[in-house]
């Protein structure tokens, strides 16, 4: 009721503005992927919390779109609030910005908040609208109509030491520089918090799993400004940025500070919202931002730091993981949320713990076919009797971050079950093991898991895998492994996921994933060639793996794997911790 309560209150004030339709989405100034509480208008207004979805608000109907991570969970939010969902990439569904012009017809007027939404998507909806003789508008409506709407945050911005990352601040800025005169630009406007704080070297708390502040970057030829909360800002950063050359003022001068330059500025049309171009007095460069090439090369700092990550977050997923085959060895029985708490804590009590990088998913038999499940909504699942957990978890420590799934069997497995689990593990292992010619795209090697798969007739909607940043975000673009990812060559240094799975609704889901990091591998008379190696520290499931369905090179892949766990890892354990992971790594 809550749901139709808000929405009738949106369609008021709609109607008091003029507007036919409006449009909202959870982003923030920043088109972060997870923003702060302030943020989060299309949650309000649907009660739909995923990290993915657009709701489109006319006066007769609503629809949410969504992609195939959330088809299951919107369903079940969705249901009796009169919100009708579309699910993206399915025959027959239009985009959302062709449905509302439709509805709206012409003379209407579609309303959005310029301020958090990206220039390209913006101008999509105004040449589709335009087509149908309908009119957009950006107006923010939700700050009218969300009554106890959470402040901004402003948690405190701290250091992040040179050694840890590997270059100052002063070289970003100079390499920032080269890029400006490469382009023939003479300032870049920076919105993208990670970008903000990768190139500031600061962290903060402002975000829920990302370790970011909420700020913007303003960069010169000779002049370089970040601007952030006030009350975020004590005098030991405040004094290390302004030494490295950096100008600090308030987050809310930023508008004004961009009116006031002039000549030509660089914006990124997809990490910049479509508000700033008004702010620009002079001509603007429209290309992708200078930074995000720069963030997503790892120096050998981050690299290391990536590795001491995985061994604290190693060590908790081992305590937990023999904690809970003890429990369901006793018969006791926990909810999902309860499992995830305890992984939790066991991650809080490593060295470094920042926070989790996402909020975790721990599904157990048809839940874990819920791509994006998560047990902190709704009513969670009790584990007990026999079934498959999935469990997709991760941690931000001050040297680096995690991001791991595993799905761990229950009692006795069936022979679908373990020819599902074993199916993805060939996936994982085929595009993990492969070596390329440098130059090579995300999307070139996708079809390497997803092919393994479709041989059987089966398949995922998601991506393959995703950039991971260094204790920022930990899903960071440009790079991914998906069908329609990016033309961005993946080169040594880089750090991305690995997540091919398999979901069967009402039954259970397999997800098996690793970090690895790009490596140079050989250079010859035929080029220059790259593989992966895997960051990631924790064995597989046995129980769950039919030998017979793997190669002797599968076979040879796992086995150097495990060994690898079992040195690197088995070496940071001692007594029952180490004595089952042992065990657990032995040749299969």
């Amino acid at each position: 009721m809550e749901v139709r309560e808000r929405l009738a209150r949106l369609r008021e004030v709609m109607r008091e503005e003029g507007l036919a339709g409006y449009v909202v989405h959870d982003a923030d100034p920043h088109l972060s992927e997870y923003p702060p509480e302030h943020w989060k208008v299309r949650s309000y207004f649907s009660g739909f919390e995923g990290s993915a979805g657009v709701l489109v608000v006319t006066q007769d109907r609503v629809g949410l779109w969504t992609d195939s991570r959330y088809f299951l969970e919107a369903e079940a939010v969705l249901e009796g609030t009169g919100i009708e969902l579309f699910r993206e990439g399915t025959a027959g569904v239009p985009w959302w910005g062709e449905w509302v012009a439709q509805e709206v017809g012409e003379g209407g007027v579609v309303g959005f908040d310029g301020r958090v939404w990206a220039k390209g998507v913006v101008d999509r909806l105004r040449w589709v609208c335009g087509e149908a003789g309908v009119r957009v508008r950006s107006v923010d409506l939700a700050g009218r109509v969300w009554k106890g709407r959470p402040p901004l945050p402003a948690e405190p911005v701290w250091l992040v030491p040179e050694a840890r990352v590997g270059m100052s601040r002063r070289e970003k800025l100079r390499r920032v520089r080269e890029e400006l005169e490469r382009m023939e630009a003479d300032w870049v406007f920076l919105a993208g918090l990670d970008e903000v704080c990768w190139l500031c070297n600061i962290r903060g708390g402002d975000v829920a799993y990302n370790p970011v502040a909420l700020g913007y970057a303003l960069v010169g030829k000779e002049e370089g400004w970040v601007f952030l909360q006030e009350g975020a800002v004590g005098p030991e950063v405040r004094a290390a940025l302004e030494r490295d050359g950096w100008g600090v003022r308030g987050y809310g001068e930023v508008e004004e500070a961009v009116r006031g330059v002039w000549r030509r500025v660089w914006l990124d049309p997809e990490r910049v919202p479509a508000v700033v171009w008004d702010w620009v007095q002079g001509e603007v460069v429209e290309a992708g931002s200078p930074v995000a090439g720069m963030k997503v090369r790892k120096t050998r700092a981050e690299r290391e730091g990536f590795e001491g990550a995985m061994v604290w977050d190693g060590r908790a997923l081992v305590r937990f993981v023999r904690w809970l085959e003890g429990e369901w060895e006793q018969g006791r029985v926990y909810t999902e949320r309860e499992l995830a708490g305890r992984l939790a804590e066991e991650r809080k009590a490593e060295e470094g713990f920042i926070c989790e990088s996402f909020a975790p998913i721990v599904g157990f038999g048809p839940n874990g076919a819920v791509v994006h499940y998560n047990p902190a909504r709704g009513v969670p699942a009790r584990v007990e009797g026999d079934g498959l957990l999935l469990v997709d978890s991760g941690a931000h420590y001050r040297w680096g971050s995690t991001d791991i799934t595993r799905v761990f069997c229950k009692g006795t497995p069936t022979e679908e079950q373990r020819r599902d689990y074993t199916l993805v593990l060939k996936a994982h292992i085929a595009l993990a093991s492969t070596a390329f010619p440098a130059g090579l795209s995300g999307f070139h090697l996708d079809v390497l898991a997803r092919g393994v798969l479709a041989r059987h007739g089966l398949g995922y909607g998601h991506g393959t895998g995703h950039g991971v940043g260094h204790v920022l975000c930990v899903h960071e673009g440009p790079i991914s492994f998906r069908p329609d990812g990016k033309a961005f060559p993946l080169d040594e240094g880089m750090v991305l996921s690995i997540e091919p799975g398999v979901y069967r609704p009402g039954k259970w889901g397999v997800r098996l994933e690793n970090l690895v990091w790009v490596e140079g591998r050989e250079q010859n008379e035929f080029g220059r060639f790259l593989g992966f190696r895997p960051l990631t520290l924790f064995p597989f499931e046995r129980s769950l793996i039919v030998r017979e369905l793997l190669t002797h090179e599968e076979l040879a892949w796992l086995d150097d794997y495990h060994r690898m766990v079992w040195e690197v890892l088995g070496s940071a354990l001692d007594g029952e911790d180490a004595r089952w992971l042992e065990a657990r790594c032995r040749s299969l």
